[in-house]
This record gives C-alpha cells, structure tokens and sequence, in this order.
C-alpha cells in the first residue's frame, strides 16, 4: 500500500499498528482574507498521490516539529507564514516499504504573510476555499479533525511568547551579579534552539519581545532572539 493510500485509509486497514517505528512530521493551516473578508484557507494536490491535503512534511533529523511545519508550509506553497496558534496533534499509520509506522503530525494555524505559489515537484496545485468547503474537499479525515480545530476560534490572533532563562550552571559557584552569569554549554544550545523557533512566529522587522528584568531571564537567552532579526524590550 503506498503512503498516500495508507492516510487516505486512516485506521480502517487490516494489521497491527506499532508505536514504533513513528515518523515525524509537522504542517500547517495557512489561511487569509479574501476581498470579501471572508476567511479562506490553502488546500494543495500533491500528483504523486492524487489528493488534495493541508501542507505538511517529515522532521529532518534534530529539528524542531514548529520549524518543520513552517518550513514545509513555505516549501509547499511558496508563501510565506506567519505562526499563530497551536492546533491538534494527528497519528495514524502509514505503510513504508511494505512495514507499518505511526505518522505523528503537529500542526499550527499560519496567516500567509507574503509570496505567490509556484507548481513544484510535490505540489502541481494550490487553491484558497473556506473552511466549510475545505473540509469537504480534503482526501482525509485527519485533516478535517485539524479543521475542525482551526474553526473553534478566530483565526486572527496574538501570540504571546514566554521564552524562560537558559541553563546558566550553578548560581552558587558564580561570585558576580546574577544578571551577568554565563550561558553554559546546555544554555548555549537552548538559546541557538530559541533562535531558530522565534523568527517562525513573526516578521524579521517585527517587535520580537520585551526582556522582563526578573532575577534568572538571561540576557544571552533573550539575545537570541535580537540575533534572529528582531528587537529586545524590558517590561515595564
């Protein structure tokens, strides 16, 4: 049975299903206005299967499921997202080489930003539809549940991150300020992983976050963000 076949399926063929093996993938509801001010959403075919489906795609090895789904969101359509909220979670089995894993999607609801949609080798066709009519068109059940999630609530709304201190090594082996304690290697990573989240969620011009000057938010985590392209701010 090939993938396509297998998700079209849901749990309905025969076998067991395993949790392991489990493929990762991550994907989005990408929506906008309509000169109506109607809200329509992005359904894309993909030839290879024949259905029409929400953009998605596997992790790449290390990466994290939200940069997965903006990335294959702006693969898949050529239009750049703007994250929102966190919608639902989706597994179902899927058949690779002829052994059954369980697919595991997270998705977010994404406002287009900006970009026009290009025919690529995964995707021949993209078209905008409501959500009512999505659901009807989407080739699987599981993409109507994450309708039926984005639908529970405006689709234009506010994020509000809260990003913590990275790990800064024992405050009682540090002599100076705590304000001043360094990033060790763990914080480090965490703060290049804050990196490379936050700019999913807005603009590289954007206002990106206010540094609250509570004992332990680290200065370098907060950085990260400023690296990624956008503006640091103390709450007031």
């Amino acid at each position: 049975m090939a993938l396509g076949q297998a998700e079209r399926h849901g749990w309905t063929y025969g076998g067991q299903v395993s949790p392991r093996p489990e493929l990762r993938a991550a994907g989005g509801v990408l929506w906008r206005r309509d000169p109506s001010g109607a809200t329509v959403i992005a359904l894309v075919h993909r030839p290879r299967y024949d259905d029409w489906s929400l953009p998605k795609g596997k992790l790449a090895t290390g990466e994290h499921s939200l940069t997965a789904g903006y990335r294959e969101v702006l693969e898949e359509t050529g239009i750049t997202p703007t994250l929102g909220r966190r919608l639902v979670r989706t597994e179902y089995p899927v058949s690779i080489s002829e052994k059954i894993a369980r697919k595991v999607v997270d998705y977010w609801a994404m406002r287009a930003a900006d970009g026009d949609f290009q025919a690529n080798d995964e995707v021949d066709e993209l078209r905008w539809l409501t959500v009512e009519k999505a659901t009807d068109a989407v080739s699987y059940r599981h993409d109507r549940a994450v309708l039926a999630a984005f639908a529970q609530a405006e689709p234009d709304t506010t994020t509000i991150l809260l990003v913590r201190h990275g790990s800064a090594g024992d405050r009682t082996q540090w002599r100076g300020t705590d304000d001043l304690r360094p990033l060790d290697p763990t914080g480090h990573r965490q703060a290049k992983r804050a990196a490379t989240v936050l700019p999913c969620f807005w603009p590289a011009t954007g206002d990106l976050g206010r540094q609250s000057p509570m004992r332990g938010d680290h200065p370098s985590t907060c950085d990260s963000a400023r690296a990624a392209g956008g503006r640091r701010r103390r709450f007031r």
